[in-house]
């Protein structure tokens, strides 16, 4: 069963046009709470609907066309799934875009952030930030919608349980002043408009007692206040600057006043409706011919004259909790638009109706009657004071993921593992997520390691093991789900083994369409170590990365607890390097559940709370974890760059453990060109299948080898020494075909060999 519109946005609306009345929908997963939270209509066209998920995923941005059907969708996720950035506004830009802001609401915190983001004509962010406001005394900060100043700048009003803050910002969104307004009766909200002219006019209420309005130079300085003694919600300004305060008495009554520009009340009236929560479902909007519109509970809609005399009433759709009246005029004004909770079996989302004018919304409802009553106004309060305390804004950019594909299927496979040593066990890991608000089909997923390894056992446990593969049948994941699969692997106590290269292919097949299949299957190689760091930093492709074949720097952190007793809490920071692109940061896999988060200065943070990591000598496998991630430089590379980086890794309270340097050289197709001849290095069997048997001249010390494919990629080999001027090179993992082998010694000299895959 669909549940009818129950938010109503209105533009112009009551001149000569044909008549118009059509529903439209947001095509959103089966399965999901899509729940309206606030709107507006476009100066440019169309409207603005912001919207929230049934589960911390972001606020979802919607922009209409004028014709009610969506332009775009844009899902905003910070990348710390440990907070959530709750939608509260949003407003429209010049030029088609938006700013959306909101809570950003921790998992574990007593308090909360705020965040604001401009969004493009396309739904891409301009910029996006973090606030605080900066006395530790102002608790549950609720912003308002950011509004534009004459200046370029904007506006931010911030209502707290300690009163109004004010924050002039720049056209970046940086604070340039925070004032913060107390009235001396007290308020629960507010509401500001910015003037023409820079001054801001604020009106705020104490339930159940008072409303004032008070007028601000653009600095924020107080030129006069006025109070009245009975609460309205400041609901709309009207197009002569007047504004239209709404308030109710529940269960029976709603009441509509108007104010003009310089704080005089002209008139207020009251109206018997069944359908009251005006103000949380609706609110009140001026037509273009001066009539009046509310919207309440239920879909109820009143039409008034501009003396608030009631003309009529309609019942549009059916009960939205989370709705708002969106309100700007459309340039042409003859488009009323109607926004609101759509709802089907157990989904919900936002669905759109567009009808020429109040009178043509039959499609969507039927008439009723109503009438209305002047009231005398209310006593003004003389004693009312509000006072100003100077205050601050902290500020820092906030990285949002605006390219998530939660309006489309595309689960993605990542692979890890710890360090392979002989004699010893270790695990790898393969993981799904599913970033999308859609749900998969059931799961065939597969590990292949190499065959120098030996299965131990897996959680869960596998549908079948053969030879070197494992495989699980695994139920469809749900929306925003993760799946971690771990496999305990042992290496042969076999000291020739070491630098063997060892490769873990970890991929997963399902039934529902998806974007890409690429990023099904992900494959990682290490070398078997003997002696070594526990914990270490690796980064691939390494040494080099090849400007035209390399778009991304996969990092792993491996850490261990070599200590006496089990690690409760273990942090890894990591302080990325100024050449990477921070907005391309993606999660990999990790051994245990971790939180993270991102500044914008780069500053990288893994949480692994609870972890009960256990010391070395009483469990040497389980002692070992891991985090993994990729990321891609920046712009602006250049050849013979070398990007270092490096962690911080805390167990507890003990000083913190850096790993050695991950560096990565950048280079281009030119180090290909052999510095010797062909008669300096030869290769063989050729074709092969498993292994390269390379033969050097005198004097030739290679350091480094990799193979280049026809599409220039480069994959890292690994080298044994078998006696003077011989090596050998595995390359099992290798697909078939065509390879050229390049080695380097360590003063940079070069030679290369072809061979072919089978």
């Amino acid at each position: 069963m669909i549940r009818p519109l129950a938010l109503l946005a209105v533009a112009n609306c009551c001149i000569a046009h044909a008549q118009l009345c059509t529903t439209t929908a947001n095509p959103m997963p089966a399965g999901q709470d899509h729940n309206l939270v606030d709107g507006v209509l476009h100066p440019d066209g169309g409207g603005l609907t912001l919207a929230l998920f049934n589960t911390p995923t972001g606020p979802i941005a919607t922009r209409w066309a004028a014709d009610g059907q969506v332009a775009w969708n844009s899902n905003f996720q910070h990348m710390d799934p440990s907070n959530w950035a709750y939608p509260v506004n949003v407003s429209p830009v010049p030029g088609g875009g938006a700013v959306i802001n909101g809570r950003f609401m921790p998992q574990q915190a007593s308090y909360t952030n705020m965040y604001a983001a401009e969004l493009g004509p396309d739904g891409t962010p301009v910029w996006a930030r973090f606030y605080m406001l900066d006395s530790v005394a102002v608790m549950s900060p609720t912003p308002r919608g950011l509004i534009r100043t004459p200046d370029g700048g904007w506006l931010f009003p911030i209502w707290t349980a300690q009163g109004l803050s004010l924050s002039k910002l720049d056209g970046t969104a940086v604070p340039v002043w925070t004032r913060r307004y107390r009235a001396s009766m007290g308020f629960n909200g507010m509401q500001a408009f910015v003037e023409a002219n820079g001054e801001i006019t604020l009106v705020g209420w104490k339930v159940g007692t008072s409303t004032f309005m008070a007028r601000l130079d653009a600095e924020g300085t107080v030129l006069w206040k006025r109070s009245w003694a009975h609460h309205w919600l400041p609901a709309a300004r009207a197009m002569n600057g007047d504004v239209l305060l709404l308030s109710e008495t529940y269960g029976s009554l709603w009441h509509l006043a108007r104010m003009d520009a310089q704080g005089q009340l002209l008139w207020h009236r009251t109206y018997p409706y069944p359908h009251m929560d005006a103000w949380f479902n609706g609110g009140v909007r001026e037509l273009a011919n001066g009539h009046l519109l509310l919207l309440g509970e239920l879909g109820a809609l009143i039409e008034t004259d501009a003396s608030g005399a009631a003309l009529g009433a309609r019942t549009v759709g059916g009960y939205g909790l989370s709705g708002r009246l969106l309100g700007a005029e459309q340039p042409n004004g003859d488009t009323l638009m109607i926004a609101g909770d759509v709802y089907s079996g157990s989904s919900a989302w936002t669905g759109m109706l567009t009808a020429s004018s109040p009178a043509d919304l039959g499609c969507a409802g039927g008439p009723s009657t109503t009438s209305s009553t002047a009231l005398s106004l209310p006593a003004e309060i003389t004693d009312d004071t509000l006072m100003v305390v100077r205050d601050s804004l902290k500020t820092w950019t906030m990285l949002f993921d605006p390219a998530s594909p939660a309006l489309v299927l595309d689960p993605q496979a990542f692979v890890n593992a710890g360090r392979a040593r002989p004699g010893f066990d270790h695990r790898a890991y393969g993981v799904i997520t599913n970033n999308s608000l859609h749900t998969t089909g059931p799961i065939t997923a597969t590990l292949t390691v190499a065959p120098e390894l030996t299965y131990l056992g897996a959680v869960p446990v596998p549908q079948q093991v053969s030879g070197q593969t494992i495989t699980w049948q695994l139920p469809a994941m749900g929306p925003n789900g993760q799946r971690i699969l771990a496999v305990d692997l042992s290496t042969p106590p076999d000291p020739q083994l070491l630098g063997t290269a060892i490769p873990y292919t970890f991929s997963f097949t399902q039934d529902s369409a998806e974007v890409s299949l690429v990023n099904n299957t992900s494959t990682v190689t290490y070398s078997i170590v003997g002696a070594y760091d526990p914990n270490i930093m690796e980064v691939s492709p390494s040494p080099y990365f090849h400007l035209l074949n390399d778009t991304v720097l996969n990092y792993t952190i491996h850490f261990q607890n070599t200590g006496s007793a089990e690690a409760t809490n273990v942090v890894v920071r990591d302080t990325l390097p100024a050449a990477l692109d921070l907005s391309t940061f993606e999660l990999g896999t990790r051994s245990h559940p971790c939180t993270y988060s991102l500044s914008g200065n780069g500053l990288l943070t893994f949480t692994f709370t609870n972890i009960n990591l256990p010391d070395s000598t009483s469990d040497e496998p389980g002692s070992h974890g891991h985090v993994s991630f990729r990321i891609k430089p920046g712009p602006g590379l250049f050849v013979g760059q070398q990007i270092t980086d490096q962690a911080d890794i805390f167990f507890d309270f003990n000083p913190p453990i850096r790993t050695p340097d991950a560096t990565v050289i950048v280079t281009d197709v030119a180090m290909l060109q052999p510095d010797g001849t062909d008669a300096d290095l030869r290769v063989f069997p050729v074709p092969t299948s498993s292994e390269l048997t390379i033969a050097l001249s005198n004097g030739i010390a290679a350091s480094v080898a990799w193979a280049v494919s026809v599409d220039g990629r480069r994959i890292p080999l690994s080298l044994r020494a078998e006696g003077d001027g011989v090596l050998r090179a595995p390359v099992h993992h290798l697909a078939a075909g065509a390879y050229v082998l390049v080695l380097m010694d360590r003063h940079g000299r070069r030679w290369s060999a072809r061979f072919v895959m089978e």
